[in-house]
């Protein structure tokens, strides 16, 4: 079955599990009952949000706030603009995860039945309803006669993004919403709109109507790869959590990951061992993890295949891991990339996925209590090792983009990349001439900053979270992993340049001390114990010291750690859980839930 096919079966299964689940209050509001929905909203999102300002100011959204309010108040009546209103609030979080969720907006504007996705700017219509199956393969030019740059510029007043990614991601799901075209001004009817459209030689002119749930009964869908029988790699199997494929003409191992969770007929577990078992048997020359349609889920599961790439140094090369993201990659599979950048020499691929490295997430849900809308707010910050990080995105070493005609003719241009790709000229640094600087050096309250030597090369080291080999850039500047991020190293000091400019000075301490990760790791907890209850009493709002980092710690700790028979690597991951739980004095659901697994 197509990959299309599936996404529209599964979507649609969703999309109307959300309309029983949510279904906003049935009575026509008046101004009044949409402008308490909006006190409440405003009300949520600065005492729910973990950190409503992470991006904007609190100025851009009290004007927002003061826009919609005066908007609705100088109605008569209301309509699907006034709930328009209250989605330009939630965009202006800025947040991927903050969000008003899909069942309401489907239960309150409807659904065109078809689904688009971008090709290199331009937007396709893959899936349709029979009965506009003729769209398949057509460019959208234009909505009620608006061309689709000016759509899309005024959809992004209400679809929750970070960066550009995030809003291609979901760009395409609010441009069938007619409901939503109508409140925003973009066509006439709020259960219908025309949508011109063309293939290069032809020209249409559709009006594709709201389908309700009664009518998705007896509706089927068509797809444009729906008679295609030889699919490239990436379009295989989209609706499996997990599956690789074994290139033996060319050593290849290809391993797409679409969701970071359980499936029923494979736990993640059972597959990792396979998946892992079956690397020790062969050559692999490349070995790519494409996370291109990956859309999160639930870290912890990914920490396995993030291990297993890190404990095969033969693997773990510049030069033979591939990563591939893509506009839909997101979420816990953010924090895998992330993970993987810090850690790996991989080469990155595709196109940047759709959020910050350092970015809210863990949303809950609460209801609007007039219009029973249902609204998505970040309830934690998942920082990375990098203080006060901003990137928009994560800096790719190669930008791939798929064209229509490299999908009509099957061609997976980012997969082409990998099988041609030769090593580059960056050169590894040679640790002779810099012995004297070889050391530890101060980071954070928890880790240290380490250069070393490695196989005859300069390492640096940031404990348990960061590992890269150096490369000439100019004198004593140079590059790292990390794309964007270089290295200056003095007599006693050695400074971090960011991508944005920005440094950190490190300076050399006692090379007998070793930090509290470091100590985790080493298994001696009760010096490491110690320094986190210092930092608790010193700093108590340090992020790592949160319940859901100490986590996510006991979890990388312990999956470094079992490999090495002498190790505790349970025992040690339970101390870590159980500090958790003391130092947020009990309020700590996510390291009590993780106790059961050790």
């Amino acid at each position: 079955m197509p990959f299309v096919i599936k996404h529209v079966k599964c979507y649609l299964a969703l999309l109307f599990t959300f309309l029983i689940d949510v279904s906003p209050a049935q009575k026509a509001l008046q101004t009044a009952d949409f402008l308490e929905d909006i006190d409440q909203l405003e009300e949520l999102i600065l005492s729910r949000h973990v950190n409503p300002f992470w991006i904007n100011s609190r100025e851009s959204l009290q004007k927002q706030v003061k826009s919609s309010r005066d908007i609705i108040s100088a109605k008569e009546t209301c309509d699907q603009s006034c709930y328009v209103e209250l989605f330009k609030i939630i965009a202006a979080i800025n947040d991927g995860h903050s969000s008003i969720s899909g069942g309401s907006r489907y239960d309150l504007f409807g659904y065109l039945p078809f689904t688009a996705r971008w090709f290199n700017g331009e937007l396709r219509v893959l899936e349709a309803a029979d009965n506009y199956k003729e769209l398949l393969g057509y460019r959208i030019d234009k909505v009620d006669g608006i061309g689709i740059a000016e759509v899309l510029q005024t959809i992004k007043k209400v679809v929750p993004h970070a960066n550009d990614s995030r809003f291609k991601k979901f760009a395409p799901s609010y441009l069938h919403l007619p409901g939503l075209l109508y409140g925003l001004g973009l066509s006439k009817d709020p259960e219908q709109a025309t949508f011109t459209l063309s293939d290069g030689a032809d020209t249409l002119n559709r009006m594709i109507r709201n389908l309700t749930p009664e009518e998705e009964k007896n509706t089927t869908f068509s797809s444009y790869l729906d008679h295609r029988a030889d699919l490239p790699l990436y379009q295989r199997n989209n609706d499996l959590y997990y599956w690789f494929d074994y290139d033996t003409r060319k050593d290849i191992l290809y391993f797409q990951y679409n969701r970071v969770g359980n499936m029923k007929s494979e736990s993640s577990s059972q597959f990792s061992k396979r998946l892992w078992s079956f690397v020790d048997s062969v050559e692999v020359e490349k070995f790519v993890l494409d996370l291109r349609y990956n859309g999160g889920g639930s870290f912890g599961f990914s920490v396995t295949f993030i291990q297993g790439i890190l404990d095969r140094l033969d693997l773990n090369t510049r030069g033979n891991l591939f990563i591939v993201t893509g506009y839909e990659t997101f979420s816990a599979a953010i924090e895998m990339l992330n993970q993987l950048e810090l850690q790996t020499q991989a080469i990155l691929v595709g196109q940047p996925p759709c959020d910050f490295p350092s970015r809210p997430g863990d949303p809950k849900s609460y209801l609007l209590e007039n219009s029973q809308i249902k609204v998505n707010l970040s309830s934690l910050y998942h920082p990375t090792i990098f203080e006060n990080d901003k990137r928009s995105s994560f800096l790719l070493d190669k930008e791939v983009v798929t064209d229509w005609k490299d999908f009509q003719d099957g061609i997976d241009p980012v997969l082409d990349y990998i099988l041609k790709y030769k090593n580059d000229t960056l050169e590894k640094v040679n640790p002779k001439g810099y012995e004297m600087s070889l050391g530890r050096y101060d980071y954070s309250l928890t880790r240290h900053l380490q250069l070393k030597k490695f196989r005859d090369e300069l390492w640096l080291q940031i404990d348990g979270s960061f590992l890269s080999p150096l490369y000439h850039k100019a004198g004593d500047t140079f590059y790292t992993e990390v794309n964007g991020l270089t290295v200056r190293i003095g007599k006693e000091q050695i400074e971090l340049i960011f991508p944005d400019g920005k440094s950190k000075a490190c300076k050399k301490i006692d090379d007998q001390s070793a930090s509290a990760v470091a100590l985790i790791y080493q298994g001696d907890f009760k010096a490491a114990e110690k320094i986190y209850e210092d930092i608790l009493k010193d700093c108590p709002d340090f992020i790592e010291l949160k319940d859901h980092q100490i986590q996510s710690l006991a979890t990388k700790v312990f999956f470094e750690l079992r490999k090495y028979p002498h190790m505790d690597a349970a025992g040690i991951a339970r101390k870590v859980l159980n500090l958790g739980i003391k130092l947020n004095d009990g309020n700590a659901p996510f390291c009590q839930y993780s106790l059961r697994f050790y």
